[in-house]
């Protein structure tokens, strides 16, 4: 309970920290960032979203930080735009923000304030979130007809079964870092990743791997397809002014699918 009330006052009072962690091409090249909010703690320091995203989704409290880390991430898209032409954004969003009813006027209107395009922004959502109720597809169906971006996140961990994904309104899948952890080690994980990527080009989706950390592990990722991949060999988690990518720093290196 003290925790709960120490989070709500650190939402009330703006004391969240929004860390970004970058998104790139299997060439290198930086598509865009991830938005992932950190809780600088008084006495138990940086606290990661394991450590109190829970408590927040037991109450309304996560939406209240969803619209926290939203409204800083889409102000940062701006800078971020500004320096990457074309790179995204994107937020994580959860099944309580998917039933609020005004998630769509909530979004339309950060971007119009922070005047940010529609399409430099992706919503990660979770297989078993969407599949909450009717409404919230119908939500998500309302933002990507502006251009907002739907990814489905942890692809391949949820309980929706492979007959819905033709009809959930989303642009890309990233594959679970589960799949990718001992890809270049266990033949039946790459076998199933590769099938994994091949199924969301069949539905015309963009492909992300989270969960990269070694050049073994990206070089078969683009080998098999991938368009994108996410992980520690591209870099950590960090505030927007410690980007690489932002502040001239080179990229990760190209990726052959030969």
């Amino acid at each position: 309970i003290l925790l709960r009330q120490e989070l709500g006052a650190a939402i009330a009072d703006g004391r969240l920290e929004v860390y970004y962690q970058p998104l790139c091409r299997v060439d290198g090249s930086v598509l865009g960032v991830e938005a992932l909010v950190r809780w600088q703690h008084p006495t138990r320091g940086l606290l990661l979203p394991a450590d109190f995203l829970p408590i927040a989704e037991e109450s309304d409290l996560v939406c209240e930080l969803t619209n926290r880390v939203l409204d800083t991430a889409i102000a940062d898209g701006v800078r971020w735009a500004a320096r990457a032409p074309g790179a995204r954004v994107a937020v994580n969003i959860s099944a309580r923000d998917l039933a609020d009813p005004r998630l769509t006027e909530r979004v339309h209107a950060m971007l119009r304030q922070h005047a940010l395009p529609p399409r430099s922004l992706t919503l990660e959502v979770t297989e078993n979130a969407l599949a909450t109720t009717r409404e919230a597809a119908a939500r998500l169906s309302a933002l990507r007809t502006t251009g907002v971006r739907i990814a489905l996140d942890d692809f391949g961990t949820g309980f929706a079964p492979l007959s819905t994904l033709r009809s959930l309104p989303v642009d890309e899948i990233k594959i679970d870092r589960r799949f990718v952890r001992q890809i270049h080690n266990i033949q039946r994980d790459a076998a199933l990743t590769g099938a994994l990527i091949r199924l969301g080009h069949d539905l015309g989706l963009d492909v992300v791997a989270e969960g990269v950390e070694t050049t073994q592990q990206a070089a078969l990722l683009a080998r098999l397809g991938c368009d994108a991949l996410q992980g520690f060999l591209f870099g950590q988690a960090c505030p927007i002014g410690d980007l690489p990518a932002l502040n001239g720093a080179p990229g990760a290196p190209s990726l052959s699918r030969e």
